[in-house]
C-alpha cells in the first residue's frame, strides 16, 4: 500500500512539473522517488530499486536520499567499486547527511 502511494506520489509531482514548469515538483517526485527505492531495497528489490533511484536523481541530481538508496542497492548486489563512488558522490553532495556513516560501515562490513 505504501509503495503505490509513494509511486502515485512521483507521477502527481512530475504530471504538476510538465504542467506548471516548476522545478520545485521535480524534487517533490524525487523525494518521493527516494522513499519507494529506499522501501525496495528494504524488500530485497534491489534492482527495482537501482531504477527508482535513476529517475528519482534525473529530477534531481543531488537528491541525497536517493544518492543513499543507490548505495545501499548496490551494497546489496554485491557491487561494491560502483557503491564505493556512490558514498563519495554522496558525502560530496551531501555531507552531514545521515546514512553516510551506515552505509560506509555496511561497505566496509562487506570488504571482509
Amino acid at each position: 500500500m505504501e509503495e503505490d502511494l509513494l509511486r502515485e506520489g512521483v507521477e502527481r509531482m512530475r504530471g504538476l512539473a510538465e504542467t506548471t514548469g516548476a522545478g520545485v515538483y521535480r524534487q517533490l517526485a524525487s523525494v518521493f522517488g527516494a522513499r519507494l527505492a529506499a522501501r525496495l531495497v528494504g524488500q530485497g528489490r534491489c534492482e527495482d530499486a537501482l531504477a527508482v533511484c535513476d529517475e528519482a536523481l534525473r529530477d534531481w541530481p543531488a537528491q541525497a536520499g536517493a544518492m543513499a538508496a543507490r548505495a545501499d542497492a548496490l551494497l546489496e548486489l554485491g557491487r561494491f567499486d560502483e557503491a564505493r563512488a556512490e558514498i563519495e558522490r554522496l558525502k560530496g553532495a551531501a555531507p552531514g547527511y545521515g546514512a553516510i556513516e551506515d552505509l560506509e560501515a555496511k561497505w566496509a562490513a562487506r570488504q571482509r
